[in-house]
């Protein structure tokens, strides 16, 4: 079974210069909840997966994204940042969290904004 936790971005909207830095960033208020990831969504396409953390200062990059810098300097926060802001880096973002269990029989990417 899943229950609602509160995760907040901050910035709905953001405009940038062309080669200008892009920073996003995420938080969550649940200390038990470990994993975090982020997405991004192109138009017309479906969500893609760039970063997956499962605690304080690390996170798997995936290889489309390695541009991009992960940073998590606490378990309830994390930024993901851009140096030169390019055409390409258009599109929505998705913070995520999840607990990581293995008593957790959901799977925690369905589960997104959740926790078991």
């Amino acid at each position: 079974m899943c229950q609602e936790v509160k995760v907040d971005q901050g910035h709905k909207l953001l405009l940038v210069k062309k080669g200008n830095l892009v920073e996003l960033s995420c938080q969550h208020y649940t200390e038990t909840n470990y994993a975090m990831y982020w997405y991004q969504q192109k138009e017309g396409k479906g969500l893609q997966l760039m970063v997956y953390s499962t605690d304080a200062s690390s996170g798997d990059m995936e290889d489309s994204f390695k541009t991009w810098t992960f940073n998590r300097p606490h378990l309830l926060n994390s930024t993901l940042s851009v140096a030169a802001a390019d055409i390409e880096h258009s599109a929505v973002y998705f913070c995520a969290e999840t607990a990581f269990s293995p008593r957790c029989n959901v799977d925690p990417v369905t589960c997104l904004g959740y926790f078991c």
